[in-house]
């Protein structure tokens, strides 16, 4: 596995990235159209005719999560038109671990497929730039994800360890599914969300290795060379590129894009919070929001409790974790703690009587947040196990902090662990 050590605390923007000592971080919901930042964001790629018909924006007719999604689609009846994707500029560095995820939605008729056996389609790939600067031209991507003419997907995956390297010495490697098919099923109709994990590596008997979530469920385990021997690593491409003799008219939606170098993303799967003195008994497992305050009057102090589980990233090492989470609002002097608890409880059922019971192992972090958008606390606890639970609470009356659990709609604003890995 690849390092990473994390020595930061980062409160930070949106779009913004998260670097701390390699970690770096990136979300986009489409919420504000297609954001083009100086130095890295996102570019617009069309395959066509000038003025053609392709259309790469957002949109609210089908989404995800929020308000808009992502929509690629390429109507081609003059079989001039081929590509409406959308790049994300920051090229991985070569020898570092990703953690990509995304959800695409495909409609029961109309999605990107070949129609003719010979013909080809992708929704999702990673591109790699060549060393122009070699004489090296550009090849097919090291990763794609394609669709077959029966509906079913694919993951391709080519390497090349030369220095100097051709698309016709690039080396394709056989992924197959547990029966040992080259192909998976892609859901049509309904929202699918993938997680890629993957090592840049080039070389056979380096680092390299690649794993594929499917709606949780782990659908590739690969361990050798996933990429090109060249200086700039891939970048995602989401949205349809498909053989320019495809006539029919293809859409696919995507929403809710992270991007994580050097770790793991795991969204809390249990919050609440607890009060006490007249609510000691009142169960708040059930809101789209939680409350953090310190108050003199036990009816409104409250704490705040997370649970997260990343059983299914157990052949990872963990050697630390931020805990991020979007906050509505924030009225602080002193910092917020935040501890490690024990995991016997409960969302629906949590109450300030029976959060009394919880066992609390260590400090992990106090900060002091401010009005940003996403506020991040440091979790050594998350080495440990593979599952912890976190209380926050405030240290000063009067301190309070309201933030949005995991039942708010917006996907990417629930909590979540951003978990560095160790080699």
């Amino acid at each position: 596995m690849c390092r990473c050590a994390i020595a930061l605390l980062c409160v930070l923007s949106l779009y913004t990235s998260v670097l701390a000592q390699g970690f770096y971080y990136v979300e986009e919901d489409w919420e504000n159209g297609i954001p083009r930042q100086e130095g890295e964001g996102w570019q617009i790629s069309r395959g066509g005719t000038d003025g053609g018909t392709e259309i790469m924006g957002p949109t609210s007719n089908m989404v995800h999560s929020g308000q808009v999604a992502l929509i690629s689609r390429i109507y081609n009846s003059s079989l001039t038109k081929y590509r409406a994707e959308v790049a994300n500029t920051h090229k991985a560095l070569m020898g570092n671990q990703y953690f990509y995820r995304f959800s695409v939605y495909f409609p029961t008729t109309g999605y990107p497929k070949p129609t003719s056996p010979g013909q080809w389609a992708l929704f999702a790939q990673w591109q790699q730039p060549p060393d122009l600067h070699l004489g090296e031209n550009w090849r097919n991507p090291p990763l794609a994800f394609t669709i077959d003419i029966n509906g079913n997907m694919r993951v391709n995956l080519r390497y090349s360890p030369l220095q100097v390297n051709t698309a016709q010495q690039s080396i394709q490697v056989p992924i197959l599914d547990e029966q040992g098919n080259n192909f998976f099923t892609m859901p049509k109709g309904q929202w699918v969300t993938f997680e890629v994990s993957v090592c840049w590596d080039s070389q056979p008997g380096g680092n390299g290795y690649l794993d594929i979530w499917r709606d949780g469920q782990q659908i590739v385990h690969y361990t050798g060379p996933t990429c090109y021997n060249d200086v700039q690593g891939p970048y995602q491409k989401m949205g349809i590129y498909r053989d320019v003799n495809i006539p029919e008219t293809q859409t696919a939606f995507y929403d809710n894009f992270q991007m994580l170098r050097n770790g793991l993303i795991i969204y809390a799967d249990q919050d609440t919070y607890v009060r006490h003195g007249n609510n000691a008994l009142t169960n708040y497992g059930d809101l789209a929001w939680s409350t953090v305050k310190k108050d003199a009057n036990p009816d409104y102090d409250s704490q705040a409790y997370l649970h997260f589980d990343y059983q299914r990233f157990n052949q990872y090492l963990v050697d630390g974790g931020l805990l991020a989470i979007h906050p509505i609002n924030i009225n602080c002097d002193d910092p917020i703690a935040v501890d490690h608890v024990s995991d016997n409880w409960d969302e629906m059922t949590l109450t300030g009587d029976t959060a009394d019971n919880l066992t609390v192992f260590s400090q992990q972090d106090s900060f002091l947040p401010d009005d940003q958008s996403i506020v991040y606390f440091l979790i050594p606890d998350t080495s440990l196990d593979t599952q912890i639970s976190l209380r926050l609470s405030g240290q000063t009356d009067g301190d309070s902090m309201g933030y949005y659990t995991q039942k708010v709609s917006m996907i990417t604003h629930r909590p979540m662990l951003l978990l560095s890995l160790s080699q």
